[in-house]
């Protein structure tokens, strides 16, 4: 079995770029990136690769002014589009197998029938291209 750490909250008191070699030191093979947007991705993945680490996950970008997720938003598809656009692009170029898809918490007014839809539809649309 191999265990992953959660480089986003373990070690906050290293630099992002750090936490590999620490995580790695402590046992862990494999590693989960909330959010490694905004960053240097090329830097990012020389320390995971110089520390011998796997990325396992990573979520899409939880949106703007503390939103968390876009999927299940009426009227967000368009910013869905382009963060999980983002996210398969970042995934692929750290060699996450995986993307967390944030649904979002619902805003004043949306019913939970209309963020099913929306989120099923989502994941329609955009599920072709990640395979």
């Amino acid at each position: 079995m191999r265990h992953a750490a959660n480089l986003s909250l373990l070690y906050p008191h290293l630099p992002l770029v750090e936490r590999p070699a620490a995580a790695a030191a402590d046992g862990f093979g494999g590693a989960e990136i909330l959010f490694p947007y905004g960053i240097d991705l090329a830097l990012l993945r020389r320390a995971l690769d110089d520390a011998g680490l796997s990325v396992e996950l990573i979520n899409t970008p939880p949106g703007r002014d503390g939103e968390r997720g876009l999927a299940a938003i009426p009227g967000a598809e368009e910013r869905f589009d382009e963060a999980f656009a983002l996210a398969l692009d970042t995934a692929r170029y750290l060699g996450a197998p995986r993307v967390h898809v944030m649904a979002g918490v619902l805003p004043d007014g949306v019913i939970a029938p209309d963020a099913v839809r929306t989120l099923v539809a989502n994941l329609r649309r955009v599920a072709p291209q990640a395979t």
